[in-house]
């Protein structure tokens, strides 16, 4: 009974492992998937720190998308996380930085960019609650459960070899039905290990 007691708690450890904050320590862009307009990326060779430049003066749309797996991660459900958050380090050059929550179709197509943070140069990390963000949108609802997500971070001012660093991108899971699963398994191994030990 002991034994069977400790496998059902090894696969309880293991099985809660899959739900809660997924963190992007940025020692490399492996997670950036897209780069538009006079974007530069930069992992500073594995510092910990990415620093994103705009590299020149042209009236573009300049930034990153940033998932999970990166550019052949897949896409991220938005039903399946609850979260997301990101630490800013240090300006560059005096330069800005703001963050959206960009959604696509199951068919790839770009429904919609959500504001997460204006422009700003706050270094202090930032969180977000996703409902928060979707809930009074003007976007339809219809099909939010089928919708990815990508977090989008962007330069807004036109300044060459300006920008920002960073130190983390985070998002928060849901836990998988597996996970729940050995959740109340885990109930199970603590009931008949009391009645196993009183």
């Amino acid at each position: 009974m002991k034994k069977i007691i400790f496998m059902l708690a090894g696969l309880v450890t293991a099985g809660t492992l899959q739900a809660g904050v997924i963190v992007d320590t940025l020692d490399n862009t492996n997670n950036i998937s897209y780069t538009f307009g006079n974007a530069s990326v930069s992992d500073n060779g594995g510092s910990g720190i990415v620093t994103l430049l705009n590299t020149s003066t042209d009236l573009v749309d300049t930034g990153m998308d940033w998932q999970l797996g990166g550019a052949s991660g897949g896409s991220m459900n938005i039903s399946n996380y609850t979260g997301a958050g990101i630490t800013p380090y240090a300006s560059v050059a005096a330069g800005y930085y703001n963050v959206s929550i960009v959604l696509y179709d199951t068919l790839g197509d770009y429904v919609g960019e959500l504001l997460w943070i204006d422009d700003t140069q706050d270094t202090s990390p930032q969180t977000v609650v996703l409902a928060d963000l979707i809930n009074p949108s003007p976007l339809s609802e219809s099909d939010v459960a089928s919708w990815a997500m990508r977090i989008r971070v962007n330069l807004p001012h036109e300044v060459a070899n300006s920008g920002f660093e960073f130190t983390e991108i985070s998002v928060t899971n849901i836990p998988e039905p597996a996970s729940l699963v050995l959740i109340g398994i885990s109930g199970c191994g603590v009931f008949f290990a009391r009645r196993l030990f009183m």
